[in-house]
């Protein structure tokens, strides 16, 4: 066993991990409340794991994983319902146009028709950043 653990040999992974925070407020201004919704990044190897606190809709994954392709991340996934849950739909401005059920309720709650749009302008930059330090 002796001889095995000294042929083992540790090395600097090629993409190292990191993890990010961001608060982004999720109400509309208009209402004079605030409530902040938390935003997590975690880039492990070739994956970014990027959270949102309540149920993403699969057009806005879709999306976030293309824009995060289109920055360098292989394996970008979108994760929903973390982060202390807002318990509530985040849909994309789209959807409110659209109406039904998801943006209604989410009106009901005084979520912010930019939500979306709020997490990429928060998280973008950080991500070109990181993006870039890994081609280095």
């Amino acid at each position: 066993m002796l001889r095995v653990a000294q042929g083992i040999q540790s090395r600097v992974p090629a993409h190292p991990l990191w993890s990010e925070q961001v608060i982004v407020e999720a109400l509309d201004s208009e209402e004079g409340r605030s409530l902040p919704a938390e935003i997590m990044l975690l880039h492990a190897g070739e994956m970014l794991l990027l959270s949102q606190p309540g149920e993403v809709f699969s057009e806005t994954a879709v999306a976030l994983r293309a824009r995060l392709r289109a920055l360098g991340y292989a394996t970008p996934m979108v994760v929903g319902c973390a982060n202390g849950s807002l318990h509530a739909y985040l849909p994309p401005p789209k959807a409110f146009e659209e109406g039904g059920y998801e943006p209604q309720s989410a009106l009901r709650l005084g979520l912010s028709h930019r939500f979306q749009e709020r997490v990429w302008q928060a998280v973008e930059p950080l991500l070109r950043q990181r993006a870039a330090s890994l081609q280095d």
